[in-house]
């Protein structure tokens, strides 16, 4: 998924992403995150891992692309982000660019953005 306007993935520098650890076994896994059963929240390294999931898309921090990400949904509504997510409208941002579902704590920062989340 490229969100952000700088063709890297989804926020800028200060963005805090969701938390995702790897443990013992080298397999990602969510802290902050819940997994809805339409897949928001599963964890991924790519597009491709969330294909077969209404969250098609990869959120993925750019600051450590190599780091797991979560799966999102784009050009949502509000309806289509459940549990904890947001649907954040970044079409005005000068750092991000789409409309997607965010976890909660990544919604608080894209305000910072010029993102509107609901």
């Amino acid at each position: 998924m490229n969100l952000a306007r700088t063709g890297t993935l989804l926020l800028a520098a200060t963005f805090a992403f969701a938390g995702c650890f790897y443990d013992t076994d080298g397999e990602p896994k969510l802290i902050d995150a819940a997994v809805e059963d339409n897949g928001l929240g599963t964890p991924c390294a790519d597009d491709t891992d969330c294909a077969d999931l209404e969250a098609a898309a990869c959120a993925l921090n750019p600051m450590a692309p190599d780091d797991p990400g979560y799966c999102t949904i784009e050009d949502c509504v509000a309806e289509d982000c459940t549990g904890d997510y947001q649907c954040c409208d970044c079409s005005a941002s000068s750092m991000v660019d789409g409309v997607f579902c965010a976890s909660a704590e990544d919604a608080s920062m894209v305000g910072a953005y010029g993102c509107t989340c609901e």
